[in-house]
Parts: structure tokens; C-alpha cells; sequence
């Protein structure tokens, strides 16, 4: 529901369309416990990635003009402490739950508020 509301609102503040039918594929393609599912969901979500690093760029070229390499070298450090820090913070919700039910809360939490945002701007 949270990805759905995400991909809506992507779709909705910039046109996102590509972007959002992708995600949809994403979904539906991982219900198929097949192998063909597999890599359906697999290309759907690769380009999900491509797509949404292509705008990255460009709004960082936008908004930042002949500064915008400061910027997206901000943007890759804050993504790449992102791909640090998630797993760290999942595994301590994990061992003091016991589960994934929270760190998938919580997960689901930030993708509410990131879908927010993007709709108020």
C-alpha cells in the first residue's frame, strides 16, 4: 500500500509515469514465484533505479546550476550512508524484536513520509 501511495505520488509531481508503471510491473511480477517473475521484477526494479537516478541529476543540476557536482556527490554520500546504516538498524530491531516486523514498520513509515513530502512540494 506505502510503495503504491509512493509510486502515486512520484507519478503525480513530476510526470513520473515510466517510473511508476515499472514499480507496478515490480509487484505484480514478484507475486509469480516462477523464475520468469524473478527477473521481471528484477529488470522492473533495475529501472526503477535508472530512472530515478537520471532525475536525480538533472534536478541536482537544476536547482544547484555550475555547483551541481557538490551536490550530487552530497546526494551519493547520503545514499551510500543509507546502504550503510539500513542494515545496521535492521538487524538491531531484529534482535531486540525478534522479527521483521518492525524494521518493515518502520520502513513502511519512512516511505509514508517521503511520499508526503514529495506531494507537498
Amino acid at each position: 500500500m506505502v510503495i503504491g501511495l509512493s509510486t502515486l505520488a512520484m507519478a503525480l509531481r513530476d510526470g513520473f509515469v515510466l517510473w511508476a508503471i515499472l514499480r507496478a510491473l515490480a509487484g505484480v511480477a514478484s507475486a509469480w514465484v516462477l523464475v520468469s517473475g524473478i527477473i521481471v521484477a528484477a529488470l522492473c526494479v533495475g529501472g526503477t533505479f535508472v530512472v530515478i537516478t537520471q532525475v536525480g541529476l538533472q534536478e541536482a543540476r537544476a536547482v544547484a546550476g555550475e555547483h551541481a557536482r557538490a551536490l550530487i556527490a552530497a546526494m551519493t554520500s547520503a545514499f551510500a550512508l543509507g546502504q550503510i546504516v539500513g542494515p545496521l538498524a535492521v538487524a538491531a530491531l531484529v534482535r531486540a524484536t525478534g522479527g521483521f516486523a518492525a524494521a518493515l514498520v518502520f520502513a513502511a513509515a519512512l516511505l509514508a513520509v517521503s511520499s508526503l513530502a514529495l506531494l507537498k512540494r
